[in-house]
């Protein structure tokens, strides 16, 4: 049994080294519809993409809006719309070329002063 096992397990060996003739595979060629479908499938995600962050955006909002306190957006609101950062600008401006700058000194003052106020109404 043992010769019949070894004629049986060199037959088997000298199949599995037999080197198949190998052909090289056909050189592939994008088409024009395949290189469309690539650029529709693009599109579609990136469609979709923009969809979910709309619509992430407007939950977001929806729950925020819920959520928040309507003292709290006036506040945010009041704060927001009294800025006296370009008055201050202007003011430094002024005082950098030492023109007579009490004008721009006295609107600043007034800015500073609503936004205290603004503040002091929308925190209470």
């Amino acid at each position: 049994m043992g010769r019949k096992n070894n004629k049986l397990v060199k037959n088997i060996l000298k199949e599995r080294n037999k080197v198949a003739p190998k052909n090289p595979p056909p050189l592939s060629n994008p088409n024009s519809s395949q290189q469309g479908s690539t650029i529709s499938t693009l599109l579609h995600t990136m469609s979709q993409g923009i969809s979910f962050g709309a619509g992430s955006s407007i939950g977001h909002n929806i729950i925020d809006s819920v959520f928040t306190s309507k003292t709290s957006e006036k506040s945010n609101k009041h704060e927001e719309s009294v800025d006296c950062t370009l008055l201050k600008n202007k003011y430094n401006e002024c005082t950098d070329i030492n023109y007579d700058c009490s004008n721009i000194k006295k609107e600043y003052d007034d800015c500073i002063t609503k936004k205290q106020q603004y503040s002091k109404i929308y925190k209470e």
